[in-house]
């Protein structure tokens, strides 16, 4: 019989005996996978790696928009919820923000601290949640934290709950404040639901490990580690590996979770006499780094261009141009393409104010988000190409508009700003003129110099779906063929649109010179950075016509997303 078989046994006995001795207690039985072993447990040299990889043999980079050494007097609540925004707890305990405090370098999980505040039934007490606004995809994390010595479960877990895709991995969820749990090391990974083609999941399954330690999880400090892959998950416990986990299921990109809860089935129930334990933890890092060898195909690839390429010419994708957004955060491959600002310090139209943290990629999109800040105005995300583009190309985004008063946009422009092609301008959740029903495409051609805008020509034109649907209830596709500074049109879902190209265009300026322009001396001649973004115009906000607090603050409404943009250039088809 193995030493790990007979510890098994013992303990076993050695549970069932005392609950023979104390049957109020509701103790589980033990079936531990494995007994760790930390003799060879790694140093750490830098805090710049995992602690089970000083050396970098993965090649991982810090993610510094991910992780947290928790330094200040207050949660970094650009990067967290300060509580739970989706869940309110587990029976009996209800998770309040009065339960987190971040001080002396850490974030600190309490219990009980919303003092007389009356609860929702079915809850006696309280303890804390704290949320990444950010999801990742892969990558490897890792948390040093020191578990709550009371009757609660200690969690550091990444989880993500959709409509149609819900997964998750527990990294820590152990409640050695339950005196039989003390050397209790629990892993686990769970599929509630997944679509088809994501593993189709119906039904709620998990795959749940147990290991001794040769220790009291509560009474010290330890670092808890996740190296997630494509092909695998593996568990770390100060540096040393104690599960391996393939990976059939677990490909949606999560957020990252810490908190203490209430849980039966690890006997973590509250107890008023031992109200004053506390979850400390110092730091949560993430580090990410490609993998190539699991990039799957291009979003767009069973598409073709619907702009004819001409004879003896073909279409040639432009990488550099081109996101199919399948990762997370904002990696190498978002920034070689993309930054997350406009192409000068203007910060926007009317109350607009681009904010770099307003655009992330998570679940295969770059989302462009919009909210009220703290001085009227209103923060928006926008992204630009890191360079600028010129004829002939064809590029095309399949966009999701938001629900807002704001416009989703998809535009170029110059560098000096005097040219600029309106791919789409929708104004999403608007009960005003243009109404949500109508997309709208356009030119502009500015006459500028130093003291400012002396002529804005331009010619709009709008489009509808056939049963004026609002744009917003679904994703399209909206391209613009760029063969040459006089010949540019428009495509919606894979259709050129009629009477709105270059050739069909009168543009007037109704502002300044109340004249047409002379297409015959002017036209779209200069390269262009690509933008998305979204904006509370000036006009607009003139009429009244500008988002409610209460509407910015809906995430069911403050969101574009954006699947993908492509871009083509035409190129020889003789090879």
């Amino acid at each position: 019989m193995s030493f790990t078989t007979l510890r098994c046994l013992l303990l076993s006995i050695s549970v069932l005996l005392g609950a023979g001795l104390q049957a109020q207690e509701t103790k589980p039985l033990k079936h531990y996978t494995d007994s760790l072993d930390f003799s060879a447990a790694p140093q750490r040299s830098t805090d710049q790696l995992p602690l089970s990889d000083q050396k970098n043999s993965g090649g991982w980079e810090l993610n510094t928009s991910l992780s947290d050494e928790f330094k200040g007097r207050k949660l970094n609540e650009t990067k967290w919820y300060p509580n739970n925004p989706k869940w309110k707890g587990r029976p009996p305990t209800f998770f309040h923000g009065s339960n987190i405090r971040q001080k002396g370098g850490e974030v600190v999980v309490r219990v009980n601290q919303h003092g007389k505040e009356a609860l929702p039934e079915g809850f006696t007490h309280t303890t804390g949640f704290i949320k990444s606004r950010e999801k990742f995809l892969y990558g490897y994390i890792e948390a040093e934290l020191k578990p709550m010595d009371a009757p609660w479960v200690s969690g550091f877990w990444l989880t993500n709950v959709d409509k149609d895709w819900w997964t998750e991995i527990d990294i820590c969820e152990n409640a050695p404040g339950v005196k039989w749990n003390r050397h209790d090391l629990n892993s686990n990974v769970h599929v509630f639901r997944a679509p088809p083609g994501k593993g189709n999941v119906t039904e709620h399954f998990a795959l749940n490990k147990k290991y001794y330690v040769p220790f009291e999880l509560q009474k010290d400090y330890h670092v808890w580690g996740l190296e997630w892959t494509p092909e695998f998950i593996r568990f770390y416990l100060d540096g040393v590996l104690f599960r391996e986990q393939e990976n059939t299921h677990w490909h949606q990109p999560l957020e990252i979770n810490i908190n203490c809860e209430s849980n039966k089935w690890f006997g973590a129930l509250p107890d008023d006499d031992r109200l004053k334990g506390k979850m400390k933890v110092k730091y949560v890092r993430v580090w990410s780094k490609d993998f190539p060898e699991k990039k799957v195909a291009a979003d767009w690839e069973a598409l073709p261009v619907p702009a004819p390429a001409g004879p003896g010419m073909e279409w040639t994708l432009l990488e550099d141009y081109s996101d199919d957004f399948n990762y997370s955060g904002k990696p190498e491959a978002f920034t070689k393409r993309w930054r997350s600002a406009y192409m000068s310090k203007w910060e926007g139209p009317g109350l607009t104010r681009w904010r770099e943290d307003h655009s992330q990629v998570e679940n295969g999109n770059l989302v462009i988000r919009a909210s009220r800040e703290s001085d009227g105005k209103v923060g928006a995300g926008i992204i630009t190409s890191q360079k600028p583009i010129s004829y002939p190309v064809y590029t095309e985004a399949r966009i999701k508009a938001s629900n807002l008063e704001l416009s989703s946009n998809f535009w170029m422009l110059s560098k000096d700003a005097k040219r600029e092609i309106d791919v789409l301008e929708v104004y999403g959740g608007t009960e005003a003129w243009p109404h949500p029903t109508r997309a709208t495409t356009n030119f502009h051609l500015f006459k500028r110099d130093a003291s400012g805008i002396h002529g804005d020509f331009n010619d709009l034109s709008g489009h509808y779906l056939p049963d004026t649907t609002p744009w917003r209830m679904d994703y399209h596709t909206f391209g613009v063929f760029w063969k040459s500074p006089t010949e540019v049109s428009f495509y919606i879902d894979g259709k050129e649109m009629e009477n709105s190209s270059w050739a069909d265009a009168k543009l007037f300026d109704q502002n300044y010179t109340k004249t047409y322009l002379d297409k015959s001396v002017d036209n779209m001649d200069r390269p262009m950075y690509l933008i998305l973004d979204t904006e509370d115009h000036d006009w607009r906000v003139e009429k009244g016509n500008t988002p409610t607090d209460e509407e910015l603050a809906d995430d069911s409404r403050n969101r574009m997303y954006v699947d993908w943009v492509r871009t083509y250039t035409l190129t020889s088809a003789e090879k």
